[in-house]
């Protein structure tokens, strides 16, 4: 019970099917069934309602009105849904910014301290099955990995651990920055190149993870290894740096704070509890 916020994860490089959206549009959905249990006010006698809102503009559009007009906006608002509109256009809006795997999904309990983070596209199984017929994938993992930041930032908030914020900040900026120098996985190639795509211009499930988990490295060691591209060298030297990036994080986060990094250096022998 809460309210599920969905938003775009924007790549500059990476093409919008609605050009027009300049501006991030977040789709707020109440993801519980009361609201058809809802029942009118009565009033036992006479007074004053009041309905007051803060320093923000909020207006009333029916659902139809509202698709209409979201196609002819630049973004830069909140969209409130119910359930199943929500669900809808979420999906809508996350392929007008580009693709279903660009989209994060957070589900904020009333208490203000419980949350869910997900990722709300469903291509890992069919992917998976492929991988156990001994087949290559090109998974984008980008929406499991904002899922676990969005989980381990809220974490951080709540225990005012800076340390593990930064490093979901970092983390999340080493995915976009990933893709925005052109090291993507197939989905989002097909966007750029369409039915022109090789394989060329995109990485396996793997070697996109080793090229996020690379960028990472960059972002939190900067001063360290400027110039220095990780991701073009041999793999058993690129791993030999993980693993020195990996023992050199351990000290300073907690146990929980690393399962982030444990997952983003798994390989596909467990995919469906690897990002």
């Amino acid at each position: 019970m809460g309210t599920v916020f969905r938003e775009p994860i924007i790549c500059k490089n990476i093409p919008r099917l609605v050009q027009g959206w300049n501006k991030p549009i977040c789709i707020g959905r109440h993801a519980f069934g009361d609201q058809y249990r809802a029942t009118d006010l009565v009033v036992q006698g006479p007074g004053k309602l009041k309905m007051v809102f803060g320093p923000l503009l909020y207006e009333h559009r029916l659902i139809d009105d509202m698709v209409a007009y979201s196609l002819k906006s630049d973004g830069g608002y909140v969209w409130a849904c119910k359930n199943y509109d929500g669900d809808v256009q979420s999906d809508f809006l996350a392929q007008g910014f580009g693709s279903l795997g660009l989209m994060t999904s957070v589900l904020v309990c009333p208490d203000g301290k419980t949350i869910e983070a997900e990722a709300a596209h469903g291509t890992v199984t069919r992917h998976y099955r492929v991988h156990q017929k001994g087949g290559e994938t090109s998974t984008n993992s980008i929406a499991s990995i904002f899922a676990w930041s969005r989980g381990l930032a809220h974490r951080a908030k709540l225990d005012e651990n800076d340390q593990l914020l930064d490093f979901t900040e970092k983390l999340e900026a080493a995915c976009i920055g990933t893709v925005e120098r052109g090291k993507m996985t197939k989905d989002l190639a097909l966007l750029l190149h369409g039915p022109k795509v090789t394989k060329a211009h995109y990485l396996n499930t793997e070697g996109f993870i080793d090229a996020v988990a690379a960028e990472l490295y960059k972002q939190i060691f900067k001063d360290s290894f400027q110039g220095l591209d990780i991701s073009s060298m041999p793999r058993g030297k690129s791993h030999s740096l993980l693993d020195g990036f990996f023992n050199e994080v351990l000290p300073i986060f907690t146990k929980l704070n690393c399962l982030l990094i444990i997952q983003l250096r798994c390989r596909t022998s467990h995919p469906p509890t690897c990002l």
